[in-house]
């Protein structure tokens, strides 16, 4: 048990904010300081992976996030995506940051795809006239992406890399209803089906198994489909089910596939008779389900948050990342609870005061060294330390 093992740096827009500033000459110099500023000291920290999303594609006034560098060119008079027409630029600015992990030595875990409003630009304008995630063109062509970035990775890192590849196939679909399907089933078949489709395309790029995160965030469906024996609780058919790949392979952790879940990190959503709207990020659910589930010895609890920082902390609307004291007592009966199950929690810490309001009036990302608080992050790793030791 190791920091570097058990915490994660959920820097999600990290990736976004540094090509924002790549993208231009004029700020490519700033671009790589700041970030090594930042990588600098996730180091210093002890924990080795760092998790961000790869692109957006949602321009409207409502997205928090940085869009406009999609890995595809655009084309013609209207200037229509053109899947076929792999954006060379997107992956020269990744292949930089990675380079930049590589020199701190972190890891990359790179998230393909948001939940489909996060990327509606991209449907609604493209040359292949593909509107649905459930198109197979567009299942094929985020493929072909995945298949640039894994080899971006090893380009970089070596094969060795494929010892600690980690990549997370999709963020916030197993809780959504974006016309994946017209039922619960056709849902929750076509969302594991994809997942399946991409993990076994990266064992032919990857050897020995890359380590796959998958999100079954308040999804009991994506749950037994991913960690149950294989039968769908709608239809009792067979459904996805790779027992194979838990706890097997030939890194040190043994894990091929780890499933997270997002939760918030204060600790009155550890006592399970808290009540909230928005009980899909009460963490108790989360501590249940590594307590009574057999089939599942380790997971992944990702920090959610969003829209920015209040006057108030870290609290914005319905979502919350726990002030320093909150954080660290979250984590530590978090750590507590796992270690008493003989269980494994992996940690993803959410910078969410990353997220600032620009002049217009948006939240964008904002990922200098000074911004992040890192006595939070600090508190994390303390509380993980009084519970495994170190």
């Amino acid at each position: 048990m190791s920091v570097r093992k058990d915490i994660h740096f959920g820097g999600l827009g990290f990736f976004l904010d540094f090509a924002r500033r790549w993208w231009k000459r004029s700020s490519r110099k700033d671009a790589i300081n700041r970030t090594r500023d930042v990588m600098e000291r996730i180091f210093i920290t002890g924990i080795q992976v760092v998790d961000f999303f790869t692109f957006v594609s949602d321009w409207s006034p409502e997205n928090q996030y940085i869009s406009g560098m999609e890995p595809w060119k655009r084309t013609g008079l209207k200037r229509k995506f053109d899947f076929n027409k792999p954006r060379k630029k997107f992956y020269t600015c990744y292949k930089r940051f990675c380079e930049l992990l590589k020199e701190h030595h972190l890891r990359p875990c790179a998230t393909l795809l948001l939940r489909p409003p996060y990327f509606h630009t991209l449907l609604e304008n493209n040359k292949q006239g593909i509107t649905s995630v459930t198109d197979a063109r567009f299942i094929g062509y985020m493929t072909d992406m995945n298949d640039r970035i894994m080899n971006v990775e090893l380009g970089v890192y070596g094969m060795n890399h494929a010892y600690n590849q980690w990549r997370k196939i999709s963020n916030e679909w197993s809780h959504h209803d974006y016309s994946f399907g017209h039922t619960p089933c056709d849902r929750g078949h076509f969302i594991a089906d994809f997942h399946k489709d991409m993990f076994d395309e990266s064992l032919d790029i990857s050897v020995p198994l890359p380590k796959h995160i998958i999100d079954i965030t308040a999804s009991e469906f994506a749950k037994a489909y991913f960690s149950q024996p294989s039968v769908c609780p709608y239809c009792d058919e067979e459904a996805y089910n790779r027992p194979d790949l838990r706890g097997t392979g030939n890194d040190p952790d043994g894990v091929a596939v780890l499933l997270e879940q997002h939760g918030y990190s204060v600790p009155a959503n550890l006592d399970p008779n808290a009540e909230d709207a928005n009980d899909r990020h009460h963490a108790h659910a989360y501590i249940d389900f590594l307590y009574h589930n057999p089939h599942v010895q380790r997971i992944r609890l990702h920090e959610d948050g969003g829209g920015g920082v209040t006057a108030n902390g870290y609290a914005v609307g319905n979502f919350v990342i726990g002030d320093n004291e909150q954080s660290y007592e979250f984590a530590k009966t978090l750590w507590t609870f796992a270690k008493d199950a003989r269980k494994q929690v992996v940690y993803a810490i959410f910078p969410l005061e990353t997220l600032q309001e620009e002049k217009d009036g948006e939240f964008r990302e904002n990922y200098h060294v000074d911004v992040i608080n890192w006595d939070r992050i600090n508190g994390i790793i303390k509380a993980y330390k009084e519970v495994y030791g170190g």
